[in-house]
């Protein structure tokens, strides 16, 4: 599936209807793909409050900043809604009939994000980074990462995993029982760990 112009497709994400993927790019689109017969992929949404249609196509790493860039996609099941991290703008969410995203968060303890990679969600109470819906704050889990570079949480919501890329390894950050708030490393790699995502077995997929 070529995308139509820019380019650096990061991760992939399906909505509620089962229809995707959609995938953020470089000049700060995110696009849904509906399909050959219906013209392919179409823009679904942008991230930055200053995007234009001057963005369409860049790869410039300049113009980022002005036009966005979304990495990491996740579903929220119960609202449709997809959460976005941007690596200039911060957390945002974008409704189910897409648009503008609309900014959630872009600090932590009075600290501005750099470079938002990766997200996933709690689908039954909360929303990682560690996101707090109900209070808006933001709070730190895990500090000292190297170049953490995805993160996904474990099918009975447990404990999250997070990649270093430069470290090649993957940390479990223990959520609930007797290890709440304990980290350790997960497991070495022989590569570098570019995201992670778990599928409905519970099984985690690095690539």
């Amino acid at each position: 599936m070529p995308l139509p112009s820019g380019n650096g497709p990061e991760t992939i994400v399906f909505d509620k209807s089962g229809r995707g993927p959609y995938t953020g790019i470089s000049d700060g689109r995110i696009l849904r793909w509906d399909g050959l017969r219906s013209g392919g992929w179409v823009n679904f949404a942008v991230t930055s409050p200053y995007w234009t249609e001057d963005c369409i196509g860049s790869t410039a790493h300049s113009l980022e900043r002005k036009c966005g860039r979304p990495l990491g996609l996740q579903l929220n099941k119960t609202s449709g809604d997809i959460y976005v991290v941007d690596a200039y703008h911060g957390l945002m969410v974008i409704g189910p009939e897409g648009g503008r995203a609309r900014l959630l968060a872009s600090s932590v303890d009075g600290v501005p994000f750099r470079f938002l990679n990766g997200l996933d969600i709690d689908q039954d109470n909360g929303r990682l980074m560690k996101y707090d819906s109900q209070t808006k704050q933001v709070t730190v889990l895990l500090r000292g990462l190297f170049f953490a570079n995805g993160v996904a949480v474990s099918k009975n919501k447990s404990y999250v995993l997070v990649t270093e890329t430069t470290q090649n390894r993957i940390q479990r950050y223990w959520l609930s029982g007797a290890k709440n708030g304990i980290s350790e490393i997960w497991v070495e790699l022989p590569g570098s760990p570019d995201n992670i995502k778990r599928n409905n077995e519970g099984n985690f997929w690095v690539p």
